[in-house]
């Protein structure tokens, strides 16, 4: 009887298996089987190309900058303006004498202070008179067209650099300079003076009038004027009435192999890369990071904020398209990490959009002059596989 019963449950079952009920598994049969999706990092996807590019020449004010800038660097050109005035009239009327006519200069120096020196192989200048008018307020770029203005200078014979010490410098200034600034105003000479970087790249940062950093008062620029009246000698010193310094550029600016970004002149940088074909179209891109390393020897900076941008490459990089993709970024000293958002990548990889590579773009406040280049940029791209039949 039980065994009976035992036949007739299984072949009810084997009946019912063997029936077309109509109904699908609500989960799905083609998941029998199937493997799971994996996840993939490449650590360094490397620049397959790129360069950077001049996008707008500021009208910016350099005069309430820290530093005065002297130097050739990365196809730039920085030249520094500093103006002196010497109550002669005064001085000779506090030494007994009738007025500026008594007034007679042995010596006349500038004492500068050094803030930064970079590249200083290459540390030559000199000095000249400045031809065209300036005040600590000027803009050297015509406003209009955005274009360098052209700033007259000529060569002054006779002077002397010397070197103090690790952060001071002497520059001695020929008496018949001076004596031509007398015949222009008797009473209160002014002296201007244009340092122009010679020789091999080099940059120095000098030490401004309107630097506020802690123990630089001393250091700011200075005139000492040694002068007689009559036979009495005496000593006369006074800080720099008005500085400040322009940027030019020299030939066609950056090589274009150079990956520069910059303010002031703004320079943004291009940067390609290959996306390796071993990503499918179907995989989902995780995360992206940029990774740069800084030419610190070359680079002048100290927070720069920049921005990154989807390129679309046009005819030129003038009529190029920019989508911004992140903001607040910035560059400081150091290797650097920046993370991508990764619709970027995948854009790239899906072809939703061309791989006309990323762009760097400084951002425009606050309007003071710093600059980066790069090297070594690669990306590190984190993405998952879906999973396979």
């Amino acid at each position: 009887m039980n065994k009976t019963l035992v036949l007739a449950v299984l072949g009810i079952l084997l009946h019912t298996i063997g029936c077309e009920t109509g109904k699908q598994s609500p989960v799905g049969s083609q998941l029998v089987g199937r493997r799971s999706g994996g996840i993939v990092e490449l650590p360094a996807v490397p620049l397959s190309g790129g360069s950077s590019f001049l996008e707008l020449i500021a009208p910016t004010d350099k005069g309430g900058d820290a530093n005065l800038l002297v130097g050739r660097m990365n196809g730039l050109l920085f030249r520094s303006l500093l103006r002196f005035r010497v109550p002669a009239d005064s001085l000779a009327l506090a030494s007994g004498g009738t007025g500026a006519a008594d007034f007679q200069v042995d010596s006349l120096s500038i004492i500068l202070g050094i803030n930064r020196l970079q590249l200083a192989t290459g540390n030559e200048w000199s000095v000249h008179r400045p031809e065209t008018a300036w005040t600590d307020t000027t803009f050297f770029v015509d406003p209009v067209a955005f274009r360098e203005i052209d700033f007259r200078f000529s060569f002054i014979e006779g002077t002397q650099v010397t070197v103090l010490d690790a952060s001071r410098l002497k520059i001695d200034i020929p008496l018949a300079y001076f004596v031509d600034a007398q015949r222009v105003d008797p009473q209160n000479p002014t002296v201007d003076f244009l340092l122009n970087p010679d020789g091999e790249d080099f940059l120095i940062a000098l030490i401004s009038e309107e630097s506020q950093a802690f123990g630089t008062e001393t250091l700011r620029p200075k005139i000492e004027v040694v002068y007689r009246v009559g036979s009495d000698q005496a000593r006369f010193e006074a800080d720099v009435s008005e500085d400040t310094y322009m940027v030019a550029r020299e030939g066609e600016g950056p090589p274009t192999d150079l990956f520069l970004v910059s303010k002031g002149h703004f320079y943004s940088s291009i940067l390609k890369f290959d996306i390796p074909p071993s990503i499918p179209k179907s995989a989902t891109i995780n995360s992206a990071v940029l990774e740069v390393d800084l030419d610190l020897d070359r680079s002048f900076l100290q927070i720069l904020p920049i921005e990154l941008h989807l390129v679309d490459l046009q005819t030129s990089p003038l009529d190029t398209i920019f989508t911004a993709f992140d903001q607040g970024l910035q560059f400081e000293t150091g290797i650097r990490e920046f993370p991508i958002d990764p619709r970027l990548i995948q854009g790239w990889v899906s072809g939703t959009f061309d791989n006309d590579g990323l762009a760097l773009r400084a951002r425009a406040l606050p309007p003071d002059m710093m600059w980066v280049v790069l090297k070594a940029a690669r990306l590190r791209i984190i993405y998952s596989l879906p999973p396979e039949f």
